[in-house]
């Protein structure tokens, strides 16, 4: 009976008691409707507490939503913990678009500060579902889109920095390092020098150059080649080249060649007629060989004699035809000398039609 008297007493000690505690923390009312699935907040109006909805993702009126989220990962070593999270690739704060068990797969977008080797965003999918983009939408566009084949920057605008196997289409590059990849459309914005040329450098970075040496380039593309192993071009039809030292001669405004040719080992294909240099004496007692003469033939028009003088200092190998071209050398014969021919003072065309080719071997000519 004892017992039970101070167990009553007790009990009525106590409902006096704990309203007064409970009204010293001041007891958290619930305010509003609730939503399963969504996160309760504390709100406070004037002293008192209240625990509520914190809305939903599309916002709303002042008061509504989590204005601080603390997340921070736990363990039993020393801090920072790593790979501490048991999201995709051990992330510890994901979002997912169905249950994870669903047999039709979903996808996540997951993040952690230390995970996988630092700090990751994780975006992809499990299950039956297939893979989805990501997009990165800024002010109403979509200037960047991740995918598993590669990043998109639809008009990209980069400065500064270097830029690796990137695939770029429009937009602007600005003072960018940009090593593989490729880029289409885009705009890049280095400062070119007018009429230079962007040329890698000795660390593989295109480099602002001008066009030196033998050449030059106009800022329209003309590349104008004004010298030749650093020897100006003039008006000489020959230039010095090669470590002998030696000439070549070239064709004049006649076609005609500037100096002797000297040709070894070389053979001629021609899909046309041959045109030999000719010289026809139509007149006069006697004819002196011409430096351009090749075939010379004696056809006059009053019948007479005549003498053909060969050139003083020819060169070796020089190479000449003379003929009858009338055919009246048995009545006007047709000498041919200064110099030795054979061994004697001059060579006599007597016969009608008749020809000589000579070619001189570096002292004397012989008739051939």
């Amino acid at each position: 009976m004892i017992s039970n008297l101070r167990q009553i007493a007790i009990a009525c000690l106590l409902s006096f008691l704990l309203p007064a505690i409970a009204c010293a923390q001041q007891v958290v009312l619930q305010g509003g409707p609730t939503t399963n699935g969504h996160v309760p907040m504390y709100i406070t109006q004037g002293t008192q507490p209240y625990v509520m909805d914190s809305g939903t993702a599309g916002g709303g009126a002042a008061n509504i939503g989590l204005s601080e989220l603390l997340i921070a990962q736990r363990g039993l070593s020393t801090p920072p913990f790593a790979n501490g999270g048991s999201g995709p690739l051990y992330t510890n704060f994901c979002d997912y678009d169905g249950p994870t068990n669903s047999v039709a797969g979903y996808h996540y977008l997951c993040f952690s500060p230390n995970a996988s080797g630092g700090g990751l965003i994780a975006y992809g999918y499990n299950g039956s579902t297939g893979p989805l983009n990501l997009s990165f939408n800024i002010n109403g566009s979509v200037p960047l889109i991740l995918s598993s084949t590669g990043v998109t920057l639809a008009t990209p605008t980069i400065t500064g920095g270097t830029i690796t196997g990137a695939t770029f289409t429009g937009g602007t590059i600005s003072g960018a390092a940009i090593s593989g990849g490729s880029i289409s459309g885009a705009t890049i914005s280095q400062a070119l020098t007018n009429a230079h040329l962007f040329v890698g450098n000795g660390s593989n970075i295109a480099a602002d150059v001008a066009m030196t040496g033998d050449a030059s380039i106009a800022n329209t593309g003309s590349v104008t080649v004004s010298k030749t192993g650093g020897v100006a071009f003039g008006t000489s039809a020959t230039v010095n080249t090669g470590t002998s030292g030696a000439t070549i001669p070239l064709l004049n405004g006649a076609n005609v060649w500037s100096g002797n040719q000297s040709l070894s080992g070389v053979s001629f294909t021609s899909t046309g007629a041959m045109v030999l240099s000719t010289f026809v004496v139509t007149s006069g007692a006697s004819y002196n060989t011409a430096a351009t003469d090749y075939f010379i033939a004696v056809n006059k028009g009053s019948g007479s004699a005549t003498t053909i003088n060969l050139p003083s200092s020819p060169a070796t190998g020089r190479f000449l035809i003379i003929t009858d071209g009338k055919g009246d050398a048995q009545t006007n014969n047709i000498t041919i000398t200064n110099g030795t021919i054979n061994g004697a003072a001059s060579v006599v065309l007597r016969s009608n039609y008749a020809s000589v080719t000579l070619i001189y071997n570096g002292t004397a000519w012989n008739a051939l």
